[in-house]
């Protein structure tokens, strides 16, 4: 099994994140598979990356959002990207299916 990176962002008011990892946001060079959750309740707000990972029931919303349940999970999202030596950005579209 190949080891793998956790690492998350949160949005801002206009669809805006930059990625949070354990070594100040420098992502290692390679290839990720991303997922994608809802706003977190309260009691996720000082949540680490591996722990949101751990217990994604915590990370569910308290208000009922309408949002495609596919991009909860890096196996359904269909969301992959590679980091590059250098500035990375990516857009991301989330689209019902």
């Amino acid at each position: 099994m190949e080891k793998g990176f956790l690492a998350f962002g949160i949005t801002d008011s206009e669809g805006k994140f930059e990625v949070k990892s354990f070594n100040n946001g420098n992502m290692p060079i390679g290839k990720y598979d991303v997922m994608i959750a809802p706003p977190a309740g309260s009691e996720a707000a000082d949540l680490s990356a591996e722990e949101r990972f751990d217990n994604p029931e915590l990370i569910a919303p308290k208000v009922r959002i309408m949002f495609p349940a596919r991009y909860r999970e890096t196996t359904t999202s269909g969301l992959h990207y590679e980091i590059k030596e250098g500035e990375n950005n990516f857009e991301i579209d989330l689209k019902p299916k």
